[in-house]
């Protein structure tokens, strides 16, 4: 990211805390671009969301969405995309939202070795 911005006529000095970034799309990422997370066994969504979301549809309406679909991750989905709105100029970023539910936990086996 920083070597983009460098070409694209921002300062050096401003470009280069943005080193560490990658700039490319998931089509084009390999796994040595890919970052990976441990999400807690008591974290019962996940949502990745592109900016535009989390930017345009605005904390409090994603929290509220993520209440009224919290046992349908499609409809979850299709909620948040929806609700990213175009700007005051009429500017709508495309929208793109991943959600993951896990599956309720079940007691496993007995530790005490029956």
């Amino acid at each position: 990211m920083g070597e983009y911005l460098r070409r694209n006529g921002v300062a050096v000095e401003l470009a280069a805390p943005h080193d560490n970034w990658s700039r490319t799309g998931l089509a084009q990422a390999g796994a040595a671009m890919c970052r990976e997370a441990q999400i807690p066994e008591a974290v019962r969504l996940v949502l990745l969301v592109t900016d535009s979301v989390s930017d345009q549809a605005g904390h409090a309406r994603m929290e509220m969405l993520c209440r009224a679909h919290a046992t349908d991750p499609q409809a979850l989905a299709d909620a948040l995309t929806a609700a990213a709105q175009a700007d005051e100029e009429g500017y709508r970023d495309d929208a793109t939202v991943i959600a993951m539910t896990a599956a309720p936990v079940s007691p496993g086996p007995s530790s005490h070795g029956i």
